[in-house]
């Protein structure tokens, strides 16, 4: 199957205009980013689990600017007129793997 075509259209759909500025010398990349502020629940166990404010990024969108996953912390990304800190992302791959995957971004104010 062709993750593409199921990604395309969820951030399609879902997506919303942002601008991802990594911890690297890159610069501000214009990305399609599905606003997850209100909160994720993230944690380790069942048992331990936090509701942070987040954001998913597909990983081939980030592939084709030339930005890797570890480029990520510490960097901003700035949606729906507000920017955010990035503390830490957390790969979500697809059945075929990473690559074709997501990453949720675990953001800051």
């Amino acid at each position: 199957m062709d993750w593409s075509v199921h990604y395309n259209t969820i951030y399609a759909v879902h997506g919303v205009a942002a601008v991802l500025t990594p911890n690297s010398s890159l610069g501000e990349t214009d990305v399609t980013a599905i606003d997850k502020t209100a909160g994720v629940v993230v944690g380790e166990s069942v048992d331990v689990q936090t509701i942070r404010p987040g954001a998913m990024l597909r990983m081939s969108e980030l592939a084709s600017n030339g930005i890797a996953a570890d480029e990520l912390d510490d960097g901003t990304i700035e949606l729906n007129d507000k920017t955010w800190l990035i503390k830490a992302h957390l790969l979500r791959p697809s059945p075929t793997g990473e690559a074709t995957g997501e990453v949720l971004l675990i953001l800051q104010e």
